[in-house]
């Protein structure tokens, strides 16, 4: 079938908390987004917002635009695969924290990302957590929503400016660190004295709405396997928690595996692109076996992938 890729070109100045390339989606359910090209938004590229479940977004080519690549707020089982994801998430935006990404998972159980490329973004793959409710198709009274069950495979994920993962968790009761560390309970009201504003403040749920207690990392099952990253001169590594609290930042993989224990089989090494810049992202013959996992599979509108040949 032939499929004509859609362009969403936003920079008409609309507000970046509600646009999303012409494209917020809410109450959703199975929306495959795919072969399409989402470029140069005010907001981010493709927003799920409210209460969707099992969408996709494949194939896709997801281009500087201001805020996140693809931001999934307060949803179900987002399965993103095979997209090249780049230059997203460098307008200062308020209260756009963890939403700055190549792709950032937001109070969104349920997620696999597998074999998308993230070079060049902001920060490279986010989760953002806050205590959140949503209403469903099936219920729109709404329930409590949080990060658990998330599975980020085989992805390539390089070159990001501040971080090729961050981990926002802007939650008091640390269940982000690992069981063995002493709870750290933020003092104030929302335990952040020095937190930027929040594009979702007015949506948090109420505390009797039947949030989870007693949680912690190992609880909440956050799984990296076999992805590789790579961070350039200048670029941040991995990151833990908000800046304004409680937070890590590692020296490398092996400290972010060691201490965290949820990064399994990832690996740190230069893809070698022939020009990531010009979205050239074919490979090199001495980085073709080793990255051929983690390559997206299939064409994607407006990207360069596969082999070029080393004239050097």
């Amino acid at each position: 079938m032939d499929l004509t890729p859609l362009v969403f070109d936003n920079t008409k100045g609309f507000d970046r908390g509600w646009e999303a390339g012409g494209n917020k989606l809410a109450l959703c359910r199975g929306v495959v987004l795919e072969r399409s090209r989402f470029l140069r938004n005010r907001g981010n590229g493709i927003w799920f917002d409210i209460g969707n479940t099992n969408c996709a977004v494949r194939q896709c080519l997801i281009a500087d635009n201001e805020d996140a690549g693809i931001f999934y707020e307060i949803s179900y089982a987002l399965h993103a695969h095979d997209n090249v994801i780049v230059g997203n998430g460098f307008a200062a935006t308020a209260g756009a924290w963890g939403a700055q990404a190549g792709i950032s998972i937001s109070s969104s159980p349920g997620c696999v990302i597998e074999r998308n490329l993230m070079a060049g973004n902001r920060e490279g793959f986010n989760f953002r957590e806050q205590t959140r409710s949503t209403p469903t198709i099936e219920d729109r009274a709404g329930r409590p929503v949080w990060n658990h069950d998330e599975v980020i495979r085989h992805n390539l994920i390089v070159f990001n400016r501040d971080a090729q993962v961050w981990g926002w968790f802007d939650i008091k009761d640390d269940r982000h660190w690992p069981a063995d560390r002493a709870p750290v309970v933020p003092e104030g009201p929302d335990g952040a004295a020095t937190k930027p504003g929040d594009v979702a403040g007015a949506y948090a749920a109420r505390p009797a709405q039947g949030q989870p207690r007693d949680l912690t990392l190992e609880k909440l099952r956050l799984r990296f396997e076999n992805n590789v990253y790579f961070a350039g001169p200048g670029h941040g590594g991995f990151n833990w928690g908000p800046t304004w609290a409680r937070h890590k930042r590692y020296g490398g993989l092996a400290e972010f595996q060691a201490d965290l224990g949820i990064d399994v089989g990832g690996r740190e090494l230069d893809p070698h692109f022939a020009s990531w810049l010009e979205l050239d992202f074919r490979l090199g013959a001495e980085s073709t076996e080793l990255l051929q996992a983690t390559y997206p599979h299939g064409p994607v509108p407006g990207a360069k992938l596969d082999l070029y040949l080393d004239v050097r």
